[in-house]
């Protein structure tokens, strides 16, 4: 793992006491980038949602009697993004191009 110093040089102090600062860029890296949120979840399943049932349609959790959902990972069921944790909000994301949604005939 590549490990980076970068010398302080906004203050005075570090310089004169030689301190510098250790950054594992790469471990910082991955940290910030794999973190999948409620609301890209929740804007994906409102896009999927819309692209079927019209354009500005919200995913209406409410109603899954009126539509099914396939290509979630194994073992999840649709529900409000903000009730996933977030191994499930990475898995969802990582399949966000199996998922469909089907709308159901009345």
């Amino acid at each position: 793992m590549a490990v980076h110093q970068l010398d302080m040089k906004l203050h005075p102090s570090f310089k004169q006491n030689k301190q510098c600062i250790t950054l594992k860029s790469r471990m910082w890296a991955k940290s910030s980038s794999s973190k999948v949120t409620v609301k890209q979840i929740r804007d994906l399943f409102n896009e999927k949602y819309a692209a079927v049932a019209g354009k500005g349609k919200k995913m209406p959790y409410s109603m899954q009697n009126s539509f099914t959902v396939s290509g979630l990972p194994d073992g999840l069921q649709l529900r409000q993004p903000s009730r996933y944790g977030t191994k499930q909000l990475r898995e969802i994301w990582d399949a966000r191009d199996s998922i469909v949604i089907l709308l159901l005939s009345s």
